[in-house]
């Protein structure tokens, strides 16, 4: 694939998507990065105090996983917090391409899907 496309790509699939969370740029302080961490989000909430202990009951409430770059293997995202990201779920259905774009929806869902300019 490409890294920067350009020109009119056809859009060949789409996917409905749940966006569960949008982080920020984190403190400069790494004991601070956490804090971020929402107490309530949807049908999560936690009193948990301590930001990363939090993270991991979010991250099981929503069984987020990562894709290892290295290894290819998903991986639960408790080490992975990261500075302005979104953390997306797929809904599982195919969903209809709008916009104008055009291209083909042949219905065929990503394993791993992504989010592309």
């Amino acid at each position: 694939g490409m890294n920067n496309p350009s020109g009119c790509l056809d859009v060949v699939g789409a996917v409905e998507m749940s966006i569960v969370l949008i982080t920020d740029t984190f403190p400069s302080s790494a004991n601070q990065m956490y804090n971020d961490v929402p107490y309530v989000m949807g049908d999560f909430s936690s009193e948990n105090e301590d930001g990363f202990e939090r993270w991991k009951e979010f991250v099981d409430h929503f069984n987020l996983e990562v894709l290892n770059q290295t290894t290819k293997e998903h991986e639960v995202a408790y080490d992975h917090y990261y500075q302005k990201t979104i953390y997306a779920m797929p809904e599982c259905k195919p969903a209809e391409p709008k916009g104008l774009s055009g291209g083909q929806n042949f219905g065929v869902l990503a394993k791993v899907p992504v989010i592309v300019q």
